[in-house]
């Protein structure tokens, strides 16, 4: 919106956006593709941006920190939710509360989510960061063994 001060305008043609979206997942069949809509998605607005996607079929979105989650999760019930921060430490209970998914950044963060799952006798999702310029940036989340009490979604490098 313009100010008194300005007289620059951004325009957004949400249609584009969702046309993007359906030829990125044309692109990657079989694979999952999700909306990136940290920071009230890059300052467009989340609901207008969410809610575009979702009429294009989004169905998983990666947020930055806890509270988006929260306020993503409000707006849709059944989207998958990945929080790019990590796990908020003494907050671990909140994501799963709402059913959000931490990707984890550090071992500290996989020791108290593991921890948590075991006194919750249950497997928790998770997505797990590689460290940045690692050389199987598309290998596969880490195989979990019966005993892990994490159900790993993804193995993401870099971003």
């Amino acid at each position: 919106m313009a100010t008194e001060n300005s007289r620059a305008v951004l325009t957004i043609d949400l249609g584009a956006l969702s046309e993007n979206y359906r030829r990125l997942r044309a692109a990657a069949p079989g694979s999952e593709v999700a909306g990136v809509v940290k920071a009230n998605a890059y300052g467009l607005g989340l609901a207008p941006v969410v809610d575009a996607l979702r009429a294009a079929g989004c169905r998983s979105f990666f947020v930055a920190q806890l509270e988006e989650g929260l306020e993503l999760r409000g707006r849709l019930a059944d989207a998958v939710v990945y929080v790019l921060h990590g796990l908020a430490t003494g907050r671990e209970h909140r994501f799963v509360e709402a059913r959000l998914i931490p990707v984890l950044n550090q071992p500290g963060e996989l020791a108290r989510y593991a921890a948590l799952a075991r006194a919750r006798e249950e497997r928790l999702p998770a997505a797990c960061r590689s460290t940045p310029g690692c050389a199987a940036s598309a290998s596969p989340a880490p195989r979990s063994r019966p005993s892990t009490p994490i159900s790993w979604r993804r193995s993401i490098c870099g971003w």
